[in-house]
C-alpha cells in the first residue's frame, strides 16, 4: 500500500485538515477498500467542525489480480501519453477520471463483462431517458438482466435490460490494445465514427 497525506478543505465552513489516503490499492491484500469504494465511503470525509460531507478524489491505482484488471483514477487529468509499468497479466487496463467511474468499472469487471459494450448500452439508454447520469449496477444471472442506475434531476431509478442486447453489441466491440485506455461514451462515439467511414 502507498499512503499519502491529503489536504481537505470544507466548502461549508472553510475549515481544513489533512488525512491519510491510499494511492495504491491491491484488492486481494486490502478487500475492505473495495467495499468502501462500492459503498461510496472511500472518498468522503465528514468535516470535524460542521459535519459537512466532503467528497474528494486523488490519483489512485486499483489492482485486482483475481479479476485481471488495473484501474487508474486520475481526477481532472489529461490522459495523453499516460504509461504505467506493469506486467501483461492484466486483461483490462483502464483510465478513469471520476470516483463514480472507478466504482462502475470494478462492478463491470467483477461481473466479467466488457466495459465497451456496457458503455454502448448506457449510450442507448441515455438517448431514451434523456440523461447522461447512467451507471452500471449489476447483472441478475438468473434472469439474464443487466441493471443500470439512472439519475434524472433529483430522482434515481433502476432500469433493467435483457442480456441479449449485451450479447448483440458485444459482437461489435473492438479489440482494445494492451495499453491503458479511457473507455467511456466519448470513446464509443469515436469508434462509431470510424465504423461509418
Amino acid at each position: 500500500m502507498k499512503p499519502v497525506l491529503v489536504e481537505i478543505h470544507c466548502p461549508n465552513c472553510q475549515w481544513h485538515t489533512h488525512i491519510t489516503c491510499e494511492t495504491l490499492i491491491m484488492e486481494e491484500l486490502e478487500p475492505r477498500y473495495k467495499q468502501l469504494i462500492l459503498e461510496d465511503k472511500m472518498f468522503h470525509y465528514s468535516c470535524s467542525r460542521c459535519g459537512y460531507d466532503i467528497e474528494y478524489a486523488l490519483e489512485v491505482t486499483y489492482i485486482s489480480k483475481k479479476g485481471a484488471y488495473i484501474l487508474v483514477l486520475k481526477p481532472n487529468a489529461c490522459f495523453s501519453g499516460f504509461t504505467l509499468h506493469h506486467t501483461d497479466v492484466y486483461k483490462h487496463k483502464r483510465l478513469v477520471s471520476t470516483v463514480s467511474q472507478l466504482k462502475e468499472k470494478i462492478r463491470i469487471f467483477d461481473d466479467q463483462l466488457h466495459d465497451y459494450t456496457i458503455e454502448v448500452l448506457k449510450y442507448k439508454i441515455s438517448k431514451k431517458m434523456e440523461t447522461d447520469a447512467i451507471f452500471y449496477h449489476d447483472i441478475d444471472k438468473d434472469t439474464n438482466t443487466l441493471w443500470f442506475q439512472v439519475k434524472r434531476e433529483e430522482v434515481s431509478q433502476m432500469i433493467g435490460m435483457e442480456g441479449s442486447y449485451y450479447t448483440q453489441y458485444l459482437k461489435q466491440a473492438p479489440e482494445l490494445k494492451n495499453d491503458f485506455v479511457e473507455v467511456d461514451v466519448s470513446f464509443i462515439l469515436q469508434n462509431f465514427q470510424k465504423d461509418k467511414k
